[in-house]
């Protein structure tokens, strides 16, 4: 029986990003996927209309049988929504003995610029779920979001290879955990996506840009990942087999 890594996080009503997204990458893997869902969006691959949020307690319950009954190998996140949501997710896993690594997507808004996090969410993430990760997997905004959340400084979105990995390895440190900080939101021919860990070891992935990816991207790489970790491969090869997955080529590996 294959493994299982389970996605906890938004519905996207047209299936384009959230844990729809999330499923199909794991499976992609060859790996079983789980959802559990934290909130529903009334969205189509413009907007994101409205947001519902599931109650906590519902979400803790869908959690709870999946982890008991399944046991997965890996969890990723995505939209939590509030900090109850980040608080039921830990409350399972810690009622559970649960200890596999956890791939945290910190989304921070929708493609179209609507925040995915209620008041008190953000920072429930940066204080209760980061320290738990094996990985976090932010986008330039998001970046620099976790920089200001961790204390590490007030920082604009990098819009460069290079400022991406010098506030990356900023956050590793601050955090206590590794970093993938993708390349797609910043500026060049090609995507460079960047593993910090904490010491400050580094290992960038670059690929050419594709424009036909759409909407999800982060949610599909996240999630890729994490169903990597699900089957037994260290950081650096899942990360890279991820990233070859979703670019469609290899990437070419440098800064070890």
């Amino acid at each position: 029986m294959s493994p299982a890594a389970l996605a906890a996080g938004g519905w996207d009503t047209s299936a384009g990003a959230g844990v729809a997204a999330d499923l199909r990458a794991i499976q992609a893997q060859g790996v079983r996927g789980l959802g559990a869902i934290a909130a529903i969006t009334a969205q189509s691959d413009r907007r994101v209309a409205r947001i519902f949020a599931v109650p906590e307690a519902e979400f803790a319950a869908q959690l709870e049988v999946l982890v008991r009954d399944h046991r997965p190998r890996a969890v990723k996140t995505g939209m939590l929504f509030t900090a109850g949501h980040v608080g039921a997710l830990l409350g399972v896993l810690d009622a559970c003995h649960w200890q596999g690594p956890i791939v945290v997507d910190p989304v921070a808004r929708a493609t179209s610029g609507m925040p995915l996090w209620q008041e008190g969410g953000w920072e429930a993430l940066a204080s209760a779920l980061v320290p738990r990760a094996a990985l976090i997997t932010p986008n330039a905004e998001e970046l620099a979001l976790l920089a200001a959340a961790l204390d590490v400084g007030k920082e604009e979105a990098p819009a460069s290879p290079g400022q991406a990995q010098a506030l990356a390895r900023k956050v590793a440190q601050a955090a206590g955990v590794p970093v993938l900080a993708k390349g797609g939101h910043v500026e060049g021919d090609e995507v460079v996506d960047w593993l910090v860990w904490p010491d400050g070891r580094t290992a960038g992935f670059a690929h050419a840009r594709r424009q036909s990816l759409g909407r999800g991207t982060g949610c599909r790489l996240a999630a890729a990942i994490a169903a990597r970790l699900a089957q037994g491969e260290d950081m650096e090869h899942a990360c890279a087999q991820a990233i070859a997955w979703l670019a469609g080529a290899r990437p070419r590996v440098f800064a070890r």
